[in-house]
C-alpha cells in the first residue's frame, strides 16, 4: 500500500492509488549512483559524445549560474565559465547534445514567468559549439509561435531532419490552464511553426499535481487565490531511428506518439497532422522521458520519486530512491548509463506559498537502463 500524506483528499488519493495498482508494479530495487552534489537545484541534463555531463540549473529558483558541468570528482563548475554562465543565458532549461559536437540549449527568456530571472530577450534556441566553446547559432522564437502564458521548457532533437520539436507547456503562470502546443524549429533556416495547438492528447487529467513526499502542488494566481496545479504537455523525446516523437501530459497516464517526418513537413494540413497523433502506452504522472535503442521509454516518476520504464508489456519502476524528490530530466550517456537530475520542483517556492522547502544537497544520479541509447536522448 502506498502511503498517502495527511490532508490529501480521499477521493484523489483513491484515484491515484487505483491508477498505480493498475499500471505500476512494485518498486524496482536497482541502485542509483550519485554523480553530482549541488547547493542549488538542477534543471535538465545532457551528456555529450565524449561523456561530458552538462546540465541547466532550474530557472524558477534564481540560480547563481545558469549551466553547470560535472567534473570527475563529482563536483560541478559553471559552464562554459563563471562569467558566461551568468550573462550569456537568461532562463535556460531544456538541453540536448547532438552528435556533431553542438550542445543545443533552450532558453525560455522572457517567457519563464515572474519566479525566474527577468529577461528582455525572447525565448531562443542556442547552438553551442563544444569544440570552440562558443555559441555558433542563436535562433529566437518569433512572437507568432508564442502565447502570453508560453513556457517552452523541453524539446526533442531530430538530428536526421535538422529540426527541434519544442513542448510549450504553457505554464509561465502555473495556475492558468492554457492550451499547450508544439513549436517546430528548422535549425538550418531558423523558421518556426506552432502546431497541434490545444490537441486533446496534450491535456492533463483532472487530478492535480501530487507527490508522495511533498503532497499537493499549489500556487497563488494573479488574483491571490491559491489553486492546485496541473501539467499538460511536458515530457518529450524522439526514438533512435528518428521515426517517432513520443510525448504526453505530465498529469496523465498516457504517452502518445507522432511521426517525426509529419512534424517536419510544413505542407501537411493542420487537421491531417492532428489526426496522426496516436496513443502508444501508459505511464504515471511524470516530467522528463527518454528512450533506448530497444524502444523502452524511461520516465521520471514524480508521484513516487522514482525512475520507471514503459515497455510493450506495461510500466514498472526501475529504481526508487529517497533522494528522488521530483526527478526531472533524463539523458543517456555514451557509457550506456542513464542520468537523471533531481530538481525538487515540488518543494520550490512557486508551488509552496513562496517558501523554499528544498533540502540540499541537490543531486544528479545515474543508473543502468535495460538497453543503451544514442546521444541526444
Amino acid at each position: 500500500m502506498i502511503p498517502v500524506p495527511p490532508l490529501f483528499p480521499a477521493a484523489l488519493a483513491l484515484a491515484l492509488l487505483s491508477g498505480c495498482a493498475r499500471g505500476i508494479d512494485p518498486p524496482g530495487g536497482q541502485r542509483v549512483e550519485e554523480v553530482a552534489s549541488l547547493s542549488e537545484k538542477p534543471g535538465n541534463p545532457a551528456v555529450t559524445a565524449d561523456n561530458r555531463l552538462i546540465f541547466t540549473m532550474h530557472p524558477v529558483n534564481r540560480p547563481t549560474y545558469k549551466l553547470m558541468e560535472r567534473r570527475a570528482d563529482n563536483s560541478a563548475v559553471p559552464f562554459p565559465d563563471a562569467e558566461r554562465s551568468r550573462t550569456a543565458f537568461d532562463n535556460p532549461l531544456g538541453i540536448r547534445a547532438a552528435a556533431d559536437g553542438t550542445l543545443w540549449i533552450l532558453d525560455m527568456g522572457n517567457s519563464a514567468g515572474a519566479a525566474a530571472h527577468p529577461a528582455s530577450r525572447p525565448p531562443r534556441l542556442i547552438g553551442w559549439d563544444l569544440r570552440r566553446n562558443a555559441a555558433s547559432r542563436e535562433i529566437p522564437l518569433p512572437p507568432e509561435v508564442l502565447r502570453p502564458n508560453s513556457w517552452p521548457q523541453d524539446f526533442a532533437l531530430d538530428q536526421r531532419r535538422g529540426v527541434a520539436i519544442i513542448a510549450d507547456a504553457m505554464r509561465a503562470d502555473p495556475t492558468q490552464d492554457a492550451p499547450t502546443a508544439l513549436i517546430v524549429v528548422d535549425l538550418r533556416s531558423g523558421r518556426a511553426r506552432r502546431v497541434l495547438d490545444g490537441h486533446p492528447s496534450f491535456e492533463p487529467a483532472p487530478l492535480p499535481a501530487f507527490t508522495l513526499r511533498s503532497g499537493l502542488l499549489r500556487a497563488a494566481g494573479a488574483d491571490g487565490q491559491k489553486r492546485t496545479i496541473r501539467f499538460g504537455l511536458d515530457p518529450i523525446t524522439i526514438d533512435t531511428e528518428y521515426e517517432w516523437v513520443y510525448l504526453g501530459p505530465g498529469n496523465a497516464q498516457s504517452l502518445y506518439r507522432i511521426r517525426a517526418s509529419d512534424l517536419a513537413d510544413p505542407a501537411l494540413p493542420a487537421a491531417e497532422l492532428a489526426g496522426r497523433v496516436e496513443r502508444n502506452r501508459g505511464k504515471p504522472a511524470s516530467d522528463g522521458i527518454s528512450i533506448d535503442r530497444a524502444g523502452n521509454i524511461y520516465v521520471t516518476d514524480t508521484l513516487r520519486g522514482a525512475v520507471g520504464v514503459s515497455t510493450a508489456d506495461g510500466y514498472r519502476v526501475l529504481s526508487e530512491d529517497p533522494r528522488m524528490i521530483w526527478p526531472d530530466g533524463l539523458a543517456f550517456g555514451p557509457d550506456g548509463l542513464l542520468y537523471v537530475t533531481v530538481s525538487q520542483l515540488s518543494r520550490m517556492p512557486f508551488v509552496n506559498d513562496g517558501q523554499d522547502r528544498g533540502q540540499p544537497p541537490y543531486v544528479v544520479l545515474r543508473l543502468r537502463p535495460l538497453a543503451p541509447s544514442e546521444i541526444g536522448r
